[in-house]
């Protein structure tokens, strides 16, 4: 027992049991005694004790540990245990002897399995039997490193009464993933001795709730940032470690077979071995898919403290997958979080095409960020052109360099910026080998000088292209480059044929066993543009060509609403199904202030009333239209043909939006040829800064156009009031953004007439003038 008990690293020497005076003296011996019984034992007492003695205080170190390991078994000796090591040879005889009589009894006979849930409460009865005519009591108590989280709801006293039964209930909360185990003893206490029952206790999850599920989705190559919020749900503060976990599958749900639901107990074997051993958050084994990376190693929390733990998923294959993260405390407790990430196909990559010397049609890049090779060709010509595909998939190639980047360590990086060697192909192909494709995958293709791509288009009755094709890698290199730009070109042949008019667009999905490429292809094909008329009389044949303008499709109704500002005014429209089948309508409009429900259900025969909502913000005239498009099964004979939309009907809409009550009404009165300026307070409640337009209604008034508010501020508006004439007039200052909607005052504004200046007297002589008088009045 030396080494299951002392484990390698100061193991004690062996020795011969030959001297009862010196041999039992350090205590070492009774120790892997009582191990070789009582594992339970070894991490609660044995481990503390000294296996090389040098001095008389630390045999009695050891001999009180021993003592202690007998007192919890409930040994009753007459010898004094903490002075073993001065008892005579007869009495620790005694002693020995006495212990291989009872310690058989500490072995546990039973093990008893407590399943349930994380984070549950499980409880379980242990039925004890009394066949002898006299009552028995039991003091049950439990031992081992996780005995304090077993509990006896009861009480630990046990009483059977003679020639019964009784039922001793155990409980546990099973706050780990892995199990939790102890020992539940009970020793007689008085009364009837009888021997010694030992169980073993164990728990065993078999459902895993996760605290939070989370659902995302991103191209492949693309790196998206998921943000888990997490939470201390237990009641002591804890570090919480932080363990990724990846499959392909939900490891916390029942997985279905025919008629039978089993559990994914793999799965959960695989969490739990993660949470055993000493692993990093991001650690990564060779030839795995990982695809989850946490930058956070643990992390500490309160008591019902929240946080938000960052992942980065960076995807490398289209498909759904799982990712656990166990927030693991030994001392307190586990939790699980379950993100469900859907990659999708990547985003289209550049394509270009090399036109054939005999061939009529044109081939041309789109003006969008991503060349996309577009043909135009007449109804049933054959167009024939060759695609010129890299032969390095560039945004797999970032993909693998910004993926390395992330899981090197903050003196790499820094090392490798200096020396401007982040994107070099040492890093990218350290990703390859390691994360995410096997060695003997690499050896095959550079065998081959190739990879074999498996090619799917959309639209296969119109576009046909090789089923696979083999993009070879450059001689005496591995498969990534240098410089991935410089890399040459793979020709494809491609032809294109249609029946019909209409405009084509197809995803052409080149995928192998280490990364997909995705290309987009357009066709424009038009109709010959001629009609013949025959002439059977006289054989001869007239040709006309047509020429045809699409026009805008005739509105079914002009709706005329009159729409407070700040409140929600509804009105109906009627759509009609006049078909055989389910009609399905999308749902249009031009006016930002319009909503309603973005699609629209429609049964053969019958008419549904669709309620439009007009909310608008500010006054004035608003003009615009909603319009009902036809999607689903209807338009899946159009959608073979390139017309993936048809209008089905378009409603034109008037709205007259009338203002809102004013905030306040104010009276302003001013002298003609005066000028009076007024402070209107405007206020901001929000958290960021608040533009307002500023419109002045009304003669004689001016003021800004324009006022901004800072957060949680209130500033003064001024507009003057400069009247030229006497008189009332009726004016407002309307504040308007969209961030709030409109607000106005209504002004009331009174221009008074002048002070009425009274000139003196003026006397003269019949006869005479005063010229000065005359020339006073006309000043």
């Amino acid at each position: 027992m030396r080494k299951t008990v002392w484990g390698t690293d100061g193991v004690p020497s062996a020795r011969w049991i030959v001297n009862f005076d010196l041999d039992f003296t350090d205590g070492l011996v009774l120790a892997a005694l009582l191990a070789a019984y009582c594992p339970y034992l070894i991490k609660s007492h044995f481990q503390r004790i000294y296996t090389t003695v040098s001095s008389l205080e630390q045999i009695i170190h050891n001999n009180i540990i021993v003592s202690q390991a007998l007192t919890t078994l409930g040994v009753n000796m007459d010898i004094q245990l903490p002075d073993l090591s001065d008892s005579n040879p007869v009495q620790m005889l005694v002693l020995c002897v006495h212990l291989y009589e009872v310690l058989p009894h500490y072995l546990p006979s039973h093990t008893i399995t407590l399943s349930g849930s994380l984070h549950s409460t499980v409880s379980k009865q242990v039925r004890l039997k009394n066949p002898s005519s006299k009552p028995v009591k039991y003091q049950a108590f439990f031992l081992g490193e996780d005995a304090h989280f077993f509990s006896l709801p009861n009480g630990s006293m046990v009483t059977i009464p003679p020639k019964s039964n009784t039922v001793l209930t155990v409980q546990v909360t099973c706050f780990f993933l892995r199990p939790m185990e102890a020992v539940l003893l009970l020793s007689s206490t008085f009364g009837l001795r009888c021997a010694t029952l030992t169980f073993n206790l164990k728990t065993n999850i078999n459902h895993i709730t996760p605290t939070t599920a989370l659902q995302c989705s991103s191209p492949c190559y693309q790196v998206k940032v998921i943000e888990v919020p997490i939470i201390n749900k237990f009641t002591k503060e804890a570090n919480f470690r932080v363990v990724l976990v990846e499959s392909n599958f939900n490891p916390v749900e029942p997985e279905t077979k025919g008629s039978t639901l089993i559990q994914q107990s793999p799965s959960k074997a695989n969490i739990q071995k993660k949470t055993s051993h000493n692993i990093d958050g991001w650690e990564m084994e060779d030839g795995e898919a990982h695809e989850f990376l946490s930058r956070v190693r643990s992390v500490c929390l309160l008591p019902g403290q929240a946080d938000t733990l960052r992942l980065l998923y960076l995807p490398f294959f289209p498909g759904t997958k799982y990712c656990s993260v166990l927030l693991t405390c030994p001392q307190v407790g586990d939790m699980v979080y379950v993100v469900k990430a859907t990659s999708e196909l990547p985003l289209p990559s550049p394509v270009s095409a090399k036109s054939r010397c005999d061939s009529d049609f044109i081939t041309k890049n789109s003006d969008t960020s991503v060349s996309v090779v577009r043909l135009h060709c007449k109804v049933g010509d054959m167009c024939e052109e060759v695609l010129q595909v890299s032969r390095v998939n560039t945004p797999w190639e970032n993909a693998l360099a910004v993926w390395a980047q992330h899981c090197m360590s903050a003196g790499e990086r820094r090392r490798r910026m200096l020396t401007h060697t982040l994107d070099s192909s040492t890093v990218r192909e350290s990703t390859l080998t390691k994360k995410f494709i096997k060695q003997q995958l690499l050896r095959s293709v550079n065998q081959n000088k190739g990879i074999q791509y498996d090619v799917e288009v959309s639209l296969p009755q119109y576009f046909t292209l090789p089923r696979t094709v083999t993009i070879p890698v450059k001689e005496g290199s591995n498969i990534l480059q240098e410089n991935p730009t410089d890399c040459g070109c793979v020709n494809i042949p491609l032809r294109f044929q249609a029946d019909s008019v209409g405009h084509f667009t197809s995803k052409v999905v080149l995928s192998s066993f280490c990364d997909t490429r995705v290309y987009v292809l357009e066709a424009l094909v038009t109709s010959q543009g001629k009609e013949s008329l025959h002439n059977d009389h006289d054989s001869t044949a007239h040709l006309f060509t047509l020429r045809g303008k699409g026009e805008h499709p005739l509105l079914v109704e002009h709706v005329a609403l009159s729409c407070p500002v700040g409140t929600t005014t509804y009105t109906q429209l009627d759509i009609p199904n006049n078909s055989l089948k389910n009609l399905t309508l999308n749902v249009q409009t031009d006016l930002s202030v319009v909503s309603g429900v973005s699609y629209l259900e429609i049964k053969p025969g019958h008419s549904c009333l669709y309620t439009l909502a007009v909310t608008p913000w500010k006054r004035g005239k608003q003009t615009g239209s909603v319009s009902f498009v036809k999607t689903g099964e209807m338009q899946e004979a159009n959608k073979d043909k390139g017309d993936a939309f048809k209008h089905y009907a378009t409603f034109s809409l008037e709205l007259t939006c009338e203002p809102a009550a004013p905030v306040k009404v104010i009276n302003i009165q001013c002298v003609t040829e005066n000028s009076v300026t007024m402070e209107i307070p405007v206020s901001n409640p929000g958290e960021e800064l608040l533009m307002l337009d500023v419109f002045l209604e009304g003669d004689s008034l001016t003021g800004a156009n324009l006022v901004s508010v800072p957060p949680r501020e209130t500033v003064n508006y001024n507009a003057t009031f400069s009247p030229v004439s006497v008189g009332k007039i009726t004016g407002s200052v309307v504040f308007q953004s969209e961030q709030v909607g409109e607000f106005w005052y209504q002004l009331e504004l009174y221009a008074l007439p002048p002070s009425v200046i009274k000139l003196p007297q003026a006397c003269c002589q019949l006869g005479k003038g005063l010229l000065g008088s005359v020339s006073k009045m006309a000043v």
